[in-house]
């Protein structure tokens, strides 16, 4: 859906056209360039995937949304869809075509019995992360994200998953249902599991819940350079022995004030008591933090930890590879030289990150690679 056309071939969308296209709608409004909140509707996460839209739908239906993806596939107009806006890829904006904003679809509901969560398509995942586990409240928990201004759609139909993937699996695993208005009558919810994206507009989605009455620790430690080897070292070892409960992820970065100079951060989380915690995380918290922000926490606040350095704005883009597990400590430590060099050399770059996950992968391994369209779980 949010492929780029041939720009030989594209159709911009004309004032005639976006009249027709506003006479097909029941009730979501159209804004073009000269709308009061254009501009802020075609804001992204990245300021680098921005683009100038001919037209905004600011989607409140399936109905609607139906209506425009008619349209544009009638006069061959190109059709792009936002939901969080965190595509650096610029895939959820448009030059001169049509943007599907969901932002208006935020609605969520919660089925205690079922064990099971229906948002639309527009939510973030704070919207799901609180309607699911307010404190007190259903004791239950979603699987998928690390940041909670993260859209739901990308994430989920881009094979996202959270702090617990050994326990629970990729966000995909936990999906019960999508409903998607498409193009034409193809349907396969086998493929929305590692290729959603690319088949039409998800407008609601549902998902299994999981229990999660206790509080959990999380937050976020810096470590002077000089400690690399060994933080590696133990998120080497964690991976494993943290199984179920634990998630560990080392990022070279340019600290918060007062540090304010490059240096290892790292967020870490478990599901259980602090003690227990602690315990497990000893071998970081013995490097001499100079920033440490754990506590116990409820789980629905775990997705905000990271927020402060994956704030909107800035030029953006994020690039994803694999990297074998012991790591050999000259080489991260060759890393973070050069980290340090580019983000010296490169005046806008500091607020670039290296970001090191290390997660379990028992739950993801146990679905096999053919029931779904995400491939690249062994």
């Amino acid at each position: 859906m949010g492929s780029l056309p041939d720009p030989a071939s594209q159709v911009y969308i004309t004032p005639s056209l976006i009249e027709e296209l506003r006479s097909s709608l029941k009730a979501s409004k159209v804004l073009t360039p000269d709308s009061d909140g254009y501009l802020d509707m075609i804001r992204r996460w990245a300021d680098t995937a921005i683009k100038p839209a001919g037209a905004v739908l600011m989607a409140t239906s399936p109905g609607d949304i139906s209506a425009a993806v008619l349209f544009a596939k009638a006069h061959s107009i190109e059709l792009v869809v936002c939901g969080g806006g965190h595509s650096t890829s610029g895939s959820s904006s448009s030059h001169g075509g049509i943007v599907v904003d969901l932002s208006l679809m935020r609605a969520v509901s919660v089925n205690v019995m079922a064990r099971s969560i229906t948002a639309q398509g527009g939510c973030t995942r704070a919207d799901v992360d609180a309607a699911a586990g307010e404190p007190g409240e259903h004791g239950l928990a979603t699987v998928g994200g690390t940041v909670n201004h993260t859209g739901i759609g990308g994430l989920t139909l881009g094979d996202g998953y959270g702090w617990v993937p050994g326990g629970h699996g990729l966000t995909i695993d936990n999906l019960l249902s999508v409903e998607m208005v498409l193009a034409d009558a193809h349907y396969l919810f086998w493929a929305i599991g590692g290729a959603g994206q690319c088949f039409g507009v998800a407008t609601s989605f549902t998902y299994r819940l999981h229990e999660q009455r206790n509080p959990v620790f999380a937050g976020t430690l810096a470590l002077t350079p000089n400690k690399i080897p060994a933080a590696f070292a133990f998120a080497d070892r964690s991976a494993e022995t943290g199984k179920r409960k634990a998630g560990c992820v080392l990022v070279f970065a340019v600290a918060p004030p007062p540090i304010s100079q490059p240096t290892l951060m790292s967020a870490v989380f478990y599901n259980g008591p602090e003690d227990e915690a602690k315990a497990f995380f000893k071998p970081l918290l013995d490097l001499e933090p100079v920033m440490d922000t754990t506590a116990m926490m409820p789980y629905s606040h775990v997705n905000s930890i990271i927020n402060p350095v994956a704030g909107h704005g800035g030029r953006k883009f994020t690039i994803g590879v694999t990297f074998a597990s012991p790591t050999r400590p000259e080489f991260m430590l060759s890393l973070f030289t050069n980290f340090c060099s580019f983000i010296k050399e490169v005046s806008d770059a500091s607020g670039s990150l290296l970001l090191f996950e290390f997660f379990h992968q028992g739950k993801i391994c146990e679905t096999s690679n053919w029931a779904m369209a995400f491939a690249n779980r062994d």
